[in-house]
């Protein structure tokens, strides 16, 4: 679907907006407000629809780091991505954000639905590629659930066969390629670089490892929960 002047203007203020206020959670709530304001005013808008999923995932975020549970408000969003990829097929950011919003509700899934989700993910992170070959998000996305099929447990993959009559498959080796292109695309995303250390320690290549681990060590402002992660390796 097109975007009309009128939204792509409209679409430009609310990301310069959600830039601003996104740490904030009261700011978010303001935002999701409006958003849904808008939404109504334009129901048909893959763009906004979209946006909307964006700050919910953020005020999601807030709701967890809190301690409270953000299952009500996420599940919600679900709702929402999946609309928005309806709307938007050709949209890359909506099957991005469909994907984001499938991962994040995982946790509040048993082992059948956390692997259906994980098909669906899949799907959509590649088809998100597809529009949008240098995404580094869609790309990191892409790259974690590698890894998470790399380490499938054996009764999981029992699971998947009964399910889909098959397992999942992907290997440490082509998830780090994912990571990678990533780190080409933007090398200061911490968390992207701490999933290639961690493919590397997987791959029994300590010190690529190592490097990596230094990299991120002497860079100012990495999130404390990250360099923990990195102690916890022992490189």
């Amino acid at each position: 679907m097109q975007c009309s002047k009128e939204i792509a203007s409209l679409c430009r203020e609310l990301d310069d907006k959600h830039d601003k206020i996104k740490h904030d959670e009261a700011l978010c709530c303001d935002s999701l407000r409006e958003m849904k304001e808008l939404n109504g005013k334009h129901p048909t808008s893959p763009q906004l629809r979209w946006r909307l999923v964006r700050v919910m995932f953020e005020i999601g975020k807030h709701k967890s780091r809190a301690g409270v549970s953000a299952k009500e408000i996420l599940t919600e969003a679900v709702g929402y991505a999946k609309e928005a990829v309806e709307m938007g097929d050709n949209n890359s950011k909506c099957h991005l954000w469909y994907a984001i919003l499938l991962g994040d509700t995982c946790k509040y899934d048993d082992t059948k639905m956390k692997l259906t989700k994980g098909i669906e993910f899949e799907k959509h992170v590649k088809r998100s590629l597809e529009l949008d070959p240098y995404n580094s998000t869609a790309l990191h996305l892409l790259g974690r659930y590698c890894f998470e099929v790399s380490g499938i447990k054996w009764w999981e993959a029992k699971i998947a066969v009964t399910l889909f009559g098959c397992v999942p498959q992907s290997t440490y080796e082509e998830a780090l390629e994912y990571f990678l292109k990533a780190a080409d695309l933007n090398s200061e995303w911490a968390e992207n670089s701490l999933f290639i250390i961690k493919c590397q320690v997987a791959l029994g290549r300590t010190q690529e490892a190592s490097t990596w681990a230094g990299k991120l060590r002497g860079r100012p402002g990495t999130d404390p929960e990250i360099l923990a992660q990195i102690d916890a390796l022992k490189l």
